[in-house]
């Protein structure tokens, strides 16, 4: 098993001056699960998403007390959070799919530790991060028709 993080492929990344970066993340897990393990290999990945907008440059933007991106209005729709949170969900699914293109089935583990209040999707309410992660469901499964995804929820 490794795992990896699709951070970098935010589209609202303070590291690279508000733009996403491909650091090669996704190319690497495809080659450790083929070349490495011959396709036995468990590949994970978790996402430090920074938030879709807010926050200063050369911080951490997932964390709660880097921005004010607000979670329980990203799940309302036709907001300006809503719409930036679907623009980021949709930039992810670019990478999700070079996973599903390569036959790679991933251990998915978005919004982790949302049981906390430290990352911008937990710092509300409950309901707010588990419409998110229902919203993400349905924005890659339904909308991108991403299928090699096993989803995992890790709070309580």
């Amino acid at each position: 098993m490794r795992g990896f993080d699709m951070q970098n492929y935010s589209p609202h990344n303070p590291w690279y001056n508000w733009q996403p970066a491909d650091d090669g993340t996704t190319d690497s897990a495809i080659k450790w699960y083929h070349e490495s393990t011959k396709g036995q290999g468990i590949v994970t990945f978790f996402w430090h998403w920074f938030s879709p907008f807010g926050g200063s440059l050369r911080t951490s933007t997932f964390y709660t007390n880097y921005t004010d991106f607000d979670v329980s209005k990203a799940v309302q729709a036709n907001t300006a959070e809503y719409n930036a949170t679907i623009r980021d969900i949709d930039a992810i699914s670019v990478q999700l799919k070079k996973l599903q293109a390569s036959k790679i089935p991933v251990l998915w583990r978005p919004l982790h530790e949302a049981g906390g209040k430290w990352f911008w999707w937990g710092a509300k309410t409950s309901t707010a991060a588990t419409s998110l992660y229902r919203i993400m469901f349905e924005r890659l499964t339904g909308f991108h028709g991403i299928n090699n995804l096993v989803w995992a929820w890790s709070t309580p």
